[in-house]
């Protein structure tokens, strides 16, 4: 089906967490600074690694395998005009990533998730999941929508941990 492995993203999750927390006091004045641009380029490409796997996986659900798998960039693809809401999301410590590909059918897929800087520091200790705002498009229309990739559900993750639930509304 072409969905990589992601035995290392949790490794991955850590550093980019750690990463994203390096920037999420970044002002103007600091992103001139070599090593803060050089923290959110990091934080960027760390961020392209860990969410792509995730992606395909939910396309592959939603019944469009891909062929090859997703092209991914914290940069928006050429021709994409970029939205009001990303620019925003960068003032406000946010990394967007953008990804295209194309169904086994050959059909155009792209997917854009936004990540919260702070809401990645602000995890629990042990927790994978990526909190944010993602969405995949099939030929131009919506096929989902999510607000966390790789997340485990509260019910399930008190099982696994044999306790009662912590959280609700996952």
């Amino acid at each position: 089906m072409g969905v990589r492995s992601t035995a290392v993203r949790a490794p991955l999750a850590v550093l980019l967490a750690g990463a994203a927390w390096a920037v999420v006091s970044c002002s103007p004045a600091t992103e001139a600074d070599p090593v803060a641009v050089e923290l959110r380029r990091t934080a960027e490409a760390l961020a392209v690694t860990v969410l792509r796997p995730g992606a395909e996986r939910a396309f592959a659900r939603e019944g469009h395998p891909l062929a090859g798998g997703l092209e991914c960039s914290a940069t928006p693809p050429a021709g994409a005009s970029p939205s009001p809401q990303a620019g925003a999301a960068e003032r406000g410590g946010a990394t967007v990533v953008h990804c295209t590909g194309e169904t086994e059918e050959g059909v155009p897929v792209r997917f854009q998730g936004e990540l919260s800087r702070e809401a990645l520091v602000a995890r629990p200790a042990g927790d994978d999941g990526l909190p944010g705002t993602f969405v995949g498009t099939v030929d131009g229309e919506e096929v989902f929508r999510m607000d966390c990739l790789q997340c485990v559900p509260a019910a399930q993750e008190a099982e696994r941990r044999g306790s009662a639930p912590a959280r609700t509304g996952d």
